[in-house]
């Protein structure tokens, strides 16, 4: 009956599972449809606005058409205009496809309640292997237009792209960053945090910088351009491209700088050579450098100690302060290095290629102009960790020391006492001299006169009325040192009174 009884049980709990599961399911592909749809809207959008603004043929047909090669370069799918390769895609809408990816995922995640490694990789899963579908098909649709892309890079990128931005938003979930936080020290961990926030503080001062020189040469490219719909459209596709810009500009500073084909600037000269005409190149030099240039340095310096004071409270140690600041630096570093080699590539021609931000060189530069001053500040303005005295050794109380060295903890006997608890010799001769019995006493009637005197004096034929030898207590110390000779574990330090006696 019990069997019987629980059947019913069983199959409402297999069945309850089983809806869960399909309500899953169900939930992650309207998520995917979703994300797909919205970043291709989204998309379509900036498409609009700058077809609008430039007075061409704007019609919502030619919107959607010419947003699907939108959609693969926001996925850095390398494409080809008229012909002319373009490997060096704009960031920002990249960015925003990740985000978008990410916080689907995470909510997705949240929502269903996934909780382990193998929940979260079928979704990271699905994810990209439906990016990589849909990037695939676009390509194949846009092949007979004037911008064009190889459907199986189509699929590589855009399923790496998805993949990519799908396990940052789950890595909560997955375990990720717990795996990462119990295998490092508080100290290196503490880095890791401090150094994503200073990869922001970087990204907001090379993106001041942008919109500074942006803002400059406005004038001049609506003075240039043919209309003031045109200049908008200018403005908007150097908007796009502005973390690129953000990467040159931190190359630049850290030393390694960037070259677009002929053209290369670093803080050590310039080399001039044909730009194209957008005003995300208005800021470049037209000659050769200038000494001032050097200054530039001073930011990276800055930076670094800013990394160094957040972390000059990581731990009162030295060495685990520096390796917090080496955690960070890596961190920046390792962004840098990642992001700069997707800025570079071929552009439009000839002339313009290769454009490079040096990815190598800027990523060590970053970790040296980081880890150095950021080294030094958390070195000087850091906690003074307390100097602690050696185990057992504890300092004098008092100042009527006659040697005024410090003592060595006590180590017990083999026996399992304490040297404090070996009595004084001069109060053991004192004791036995009072409980030593008189030479003329007589003993009392009916004793052992054999219990005043010990039996192997008593054997040996000597006086009986001899006392018996003091009791020394350097005899119980060499029988401990011949028992610590036997075992090793009962041997302690000598100690400086053991001589002295």
């Amino acid at each position: 009956m019990t069997a019987l009884g629980n059947l019913p049980h069983t199959l409402a709990e297999r069945a309850t599972g089983t809806r869960h599961t399909g309500t899953r399911w169900l939930l992650l592909a309207a998520v995917v449809g979703a994300v797909v749809t919205a970043g291709y809207l989204a998309l379509a959008g900036v498409v609009a606005a700058v077809m609008a603004t430039a007075g061409g043929d704007f019609s919502l047909p030619a919107v959607l058409l010419a947003a699907l090669p939108a959609w693969l370069a926001a996925h850095q799918v390398p494409l080809s205009i008229s012909g002319a390769p373009l490997d060096v895609l704009p960031l920002l809408p990249t960015a925003f496809v990740v985000l978008l990816i990410a916080a689907s995922c995470s909510g997705f995640a949240r929502r269903a309640q996934l909780r382990s490694a193998a929940q979260t990789a079928r979704v990271i899963l699905v994810m990209g292997v439906v990016h990589a579908t849909a990037g695939a098909v676009i390509a194949v649709l846009v092949r007979g237009g004037s911008v064009v892309a190889v459907p199986l890079d189509a699929f590589v990128w855009c399923g790496l792209t998805a993949t990519t931005a799908a396990g940052l938003g789950m890595a909560d979930r997955s375990g990720l960053i717990t795996l990462v936080w119990s295998r490092v020290s508080e100290p290196v961990w503490t880095g890791i945090e401090l150094g994503v926030r200073v990869l922001l503080v970087v990204a907001m001062l090379a993106a001041l910088v942008f919109l500074s020189g942006l803002g400059l040469s406005a004038s001049q490219l609506f003075a240039a351009s043919p209309s003031w719909g045109d200049g908008f459209g200018m403005i908007v596709v150097s908007l796009l491209y502005l973390p690129n810009a953000m990467l040159a500009a931190w190359s630049f500073v850290v030393g390694p700088g960037f070259s677009v084909g002929a053209l290369e600037v670093s803080p050590f000269g310039v080399r001039t050579g044909p730009v194209p005409d957008l005003p995300l190149f208005a800021a470049l030099p037209a000659s050769t450098g200038a000494l001032w240039w050097f200054a530039v340095f001073v930011v990276p310096v800055v930076v670094g100690a800013l990394l160094g004071w957040w972390c000059r409270n990581a731990d009162e140690a030295v060495v685990p302060r520096i390796s917090a600041v080496l955690a960070g630096a890596a961190v920046v570093a390792t962004a840098v290095g990642c992001l700069a080699l997707l800025t570079g590539g071929r552009l439009g021609g000839a002339d313009f290629e290769p454009v490079s931000m040096h990815a190598g060189w800027a990523a060590l530069a970053t970790v040296g102009w980081l880890a150095v001053p950021g080294a030094l500040v958390s070195w000087l303005f850091g906690p003074r960790a307390q100097v602690a005295a050696p185990d057992g050794v504890e300092p004098l109380e008092g100042e009527g020391s006659s040697s005024g060295a410090e003592t060595a903890p006590e180590e017990p006997h083999g026996d399992g006492t304490l040297d404090s608890e070996v009595p004084d010799p001069d109060l053991v001769d004192a004791d036995l001299d009072d409980e030593a019995p008189d030479d003329d006493a007589v003993p009392e009637e009916g004793g052992d006169p054999t219990e005043q005197v010990p039996d192997d004096t008593a054997a040996d034929g000597e006086d009986p009325e001899v006392a018996a030898p003091e009791h020394d207590p350097l005899d119980d110390d060499l029988a401990d040192l011949e028992a610590a000779e036997e075992d090793p574990e009962l041997a302690w330090p000598r100690r400086r009174d053991d001589d002295d006696r």
